[in-house]
Order: structure tokens, then sequence, then C-alpha cells
């Protein structure tokens, strides 16, 4: 039949991509009250709620249409990871470019940190967030991949 589930496992790597998206639905509920950049924005207030609300309800439909083997739903995760890659590296070349942007982080560092040396905290802020986007551009690319080589595991 075509809805008829797949008999087949989940492999090891399609149950990370589960707790990946798991992870990125719990995250998005639990971070609703710090401020989050968005590509060339921060967000706070009603709209970062508005968007962590979207971003766990992507999340979790992927999650469920993994765990029912719908077609949508590895078309979805593909999207989304795309969506993701994207914004992480358009919010990574804001920060580089924008003064205001990177003033808003330094000063959080620097009120938390008051003892801490200005130069140090500049490398570590631009370092930690090259190695963090690499780091997530690798990883998203690797489970598109991954899903788009899965088509037998879904059904429509």
């Amino acid at each position: 039949m075509e809805n008829e589930p797949i008999k087949q496992k989940f492999s090891i790597w399609m149950k990370l991509i589960l707790v990946l998206l798991g992870l990125t639905a719990i995250s998005s509920l639990l971070g609703m009250a710090a401020p989050y950049q968005f590509g060339p924005i921060i967000l706070s207030g009603i709209w970062l709620i508005i968007l962590k609300l979207i971003m766990f309800g992507i999340s979790a439909a992927a999650f469920y249409g993994i765990i029912k083997r719908f077609e949508w739903a590895r078309k979805l995760t593909i999207g989304w990871y795309i969506y993701l890659m994207a914004i992480s590296l358009v919010s990574l070349i804001s920060f580089f470019v924008s003064k205001s942007m990177h003033d808003y982080y330094y000063y959080q560092l620097v009120l938390t940190n008051p003892g801490s040396a200005a130069a140090l905290i500049n490398a570590s802020i631009a370092g930690t967030l090259i190695v963090m986007t690499v780091c997530q551009c690798v990883i998203d690319f690797l489970i598109i991949k991954y899903m788009m080589k899965k088509k037998d595991l879904f059904v429509d």
C-alpha cells in the first residue's frame, strides 16, 4: 500500500538526526528569553517568541514526520537544514560587517567579565563564531546529503 509502514529500521545516522531535531525543538522553547541574532538583526520580545515558536513547529513536524516516515518530512528536513546553514552564514557575515552587532556582544561579555582583557574578548568572540559556524555548516551539509540519499526510507 501507499502509506504502509516500512519495516526497515532506522540507522544510527537517522537516530542522530532525530536527536538534533528534538534538541532544536526543545532549545527553541527554552531560549525564548535571551535575545537572538537573526541575520543582520537581534530579535527580542514578541518577534523572538514568534520566531522561536515557528522554529519549534518546523523541528517538531520534521521529527514527527521522520518517525512516521512521511516523504514530506524528508523534504522539510532538507529545507530546514538548508535554511539553518544559510542563516548561520548570514549571521556570521552580519556580525563582522555591523559594528553595532559586534559592540552588542562585546559589551555583554565585558559587563559579565569586567576583569578580562578587551583584545582577548574580541579574539574569542570572532574565533568562537567562526568555528561554530563552520562546524554547523559541515553538520548541516552532511545531514542534507544523507537525507537526499535516503529516499527509500520514506513513503508518499
